[in-house]
């Protein structure tokens, strides 16, 4: 697993589109990562690994399940975060510890019926199996990008305007 999170970041955001996320009518470019969790998730863990967690959130009053990632490392990579406005509540919350969030994870899974990971969940509809996989497909298609480069070409909400006055050769 020889990528960083950098490269994988980089890749992921170039591939979101239309056609890769669950919200196809509403989505823009204007908010890239809409409806992009769970395919993202899963990609995220493909190239880095760990555990993969799920939480519900009330979005001013949209409630619905995201997914991001818990690295082999501990630390937490939520490429999707942006998607959702800053008063988005999170339950559990991401105060929660990693192993409060992987039991809560663990108790949907239960809940559902599912036994096997939040990546065989994620990838047992056939429908996001597909949006999966043309993600995958499109990301392995991109050439190795410059992650900077990338937040200038496709920011998330909340990103701050890239410096292209230090332009180098």
């Amino acid at each position: 697993m020889a990528s960083s999170l950098a490269a994988v970041e980089a890749q992921v955001r170039q591939a979101w589109c239309r056609e890769t996320t669950y919200y196809k009518e509403t989505w823009t470019p204007d908010n890239p990562a809409a409806g992009h969790c769970a395919v993202t998730a899963a990609w995220v863990q493909e190239k880095l690994g760990g555990e993969i967690a799920h939480v519900l959130i009330d979005d001013r009053g949209f409630h619905d399940s995201h997914f991001f990632n818990i690295l082999p490392d501990g630390r937490r990579a939520d490429l999707t975060r942006g998607q959702f406005s800053p008063d988005v509540r999170f339950d559990p919350p991401l105060s929660a510890s990693n192993e409060e969030l992987l039991a809560a994870t663990a108790a949907m899974l239960r809940q559902e019926k599912f036994e096997g990971s939040a990546r065989e969940f994620i990838l047992s509809y056939p429908a996001t199996k597909a949006r999966y996989d043309l993600l995958k497909a499109r990301c392995e298609a991109a050439p190795p990008a410059d992650f900077r480069r990338a937040r200038e070409v496709a920011p998330l909400p909340g990103d701050a305007a890239p410096d292209l006055s230090r332009k180098t050769k």
